[in-house]
Order: C-alpha cells, then sequence, then structure tokens
C-alpha cells in the first residue's frame, strides 16, 4: 500500500489544484456528523488517493485498533497501559472498562474536582500567601504546553484578569526569566505530565519549588 501511495504522490506532485475543481467537489471530499464538518476539498487529494489510503487503514488495523482504545487496551506498549483519552472526553458518562472496571465516576469525579479549583483561582477564593492568585505559570513540554497554550490564546478575548506563563525549555534561563517578573505569594504553578518522569518537565518543577 505504501508504495502504491508513493507511486501515485509521484505522478501528481507537480498537479495544479485548480485542476482538480469542479461543481461537486466540495460534497465529494467532505463529511459532515451532527453539527460538524470536515472539508478536505481543498487539498491536492484525488479519489485514488483517498482509495489508496483507505486501503492503508483496512490492511494495517486502524480500526481495531482504534476499538481496543475505545475498550481499554493497554495499547500504549512503552507504558504497558491503556490510553484514556476518551475518558476524558466521555463527557455523558457511560463506561469506560479497564481491567474490568468502570473508570469514569473517578475521571467524572476529577473534573468536577477541577472545575470547581479553576473557578475558585479565578473568583478569588482560592489565594496565596499574598492573597488572590495574579499569575499562573505552566510548566509542561510537547502537547502538555502546546495545548494549555492554545486554549489560554483562544480564551483571551474574554479577558480573564489572571495572566498565565508557560515554561517548556530546560534551559534554566527560561524559568528564571519568567519568575523574575513574579510575585511568589500570588502566583500559582500548574506542573502538567502523564507520568510526572519527563526531564524537562520535572526539572523545571523543581526549580520553581525553590523559588523564593
Amino acid at each position: 500500500m505504501w508504495a502504491a501511495l508513493k507511486s501515485h504522490h509521484a505522478k501528481v506532485a507537480d498537479r495544479r489544484f485548480e485542476t482538480l475543481v469542479d461543481a461537486g467537489r466540495a460534497g465529494d471530499f467532505s463529511v459532515s456528523f451532527g453539527d460538524m464538518r470536515f472539508d478536505y476539498a481543498k487539498t491536492n487529494i484525488d479519489a485514488t488517493a483517498r482509495s489508496l489510503l483507505i486501503d492503508l487503514l483496512e490492511t494495517t488495523g486502524v480500526a481495531a485498533k482504534r476499538d481496543a482504545m475505545f475498550a481499554g487496551a493497554p495499547i500504549n506498549e512503552t507504558e504497558g497501559r491503556a490510553v484514556l483519552h476518551t475518558a476524558l472526553r466521555n463527557l455523558d458518562g457511560g463506561p469506560v472498562m479497564v481491567d474490568g472496571k468502570d473508570v469514569m465516576p473517578e475521571v467524572l469525579d476529577t473534573l468536577a474536582r477541577m472545575e470547581r479549583f479553576a473557578a475558585d483561582v479565578r473568583d478569588g477564593r482560592f489565594t496565596g500567601q499574598g492573597g488572590g492568585i495574579t499569575d499562573v505559570v505552566n510548566i509542561g513540554i510537547g502537547g502538555s504546553d502546546l495545548g494549555p497554550v492554545m486554549v489560554t490564546e483562544a480564551m483571551k478575548p474574554y479577558g480573564y484578569r489572571l495572566n498565565v506563563h508557560f515554561v517548556s525549555n530546560v534551559d534554566g534561563s527560561h524559568i528564571l526569566d519568567t519568575l523574575a517578573k513574579l510575585n511568589p505569594e500570588t502566583t500559582l504553578f500548574l506542573v502538567a505530565s502523564k507520568t510526572f518522569t519527563t526531564q524537562e518537565t520535572m526539572t523545571n518543577a523543581r526549580q520553581a519549588r525553590r523559588w523564593r
């Protein structure tokens, strides 16, 4: 399948997109689910490439791997455990079984506690030694940095009073430069990590703990 895809790509790599445009393309190369619409018509894909990609998915068993993820199978081979992104997004509370146990009650309870804590921080009920929190420092790397950055950028128009900072570089100057502008008595740190073993994240977290 890979060979067929590479061969097809070589044939169409220099093709100009406008040669694909016709009256039916937007409908042929888009899918809808509920209120969501995924439009991939404005790419250089054609029916042959799509067919080859679908064949590749079927040959490599992607659907079975997807089902294993939703079923709570330990598909994370590095850590030997389930990948529970699906449980975090399963807000209707339907069961997600891992080793015979429904993890959703604990997930929903944790999400509810996180929501209450976030509200307390925003509204000033959660305080530091110097009063209400004024600054939040997110310490993470990769998705644990980029995800919160994207959410913060998206929420800027709503005018939250908190100043949010991000530290992801293991170079000590990054966190030191960030902390130099802040007051330790009104700063809250969030350490974002799946395992709390990531070297860059934990190095910066330890530096934050030593801050005075």
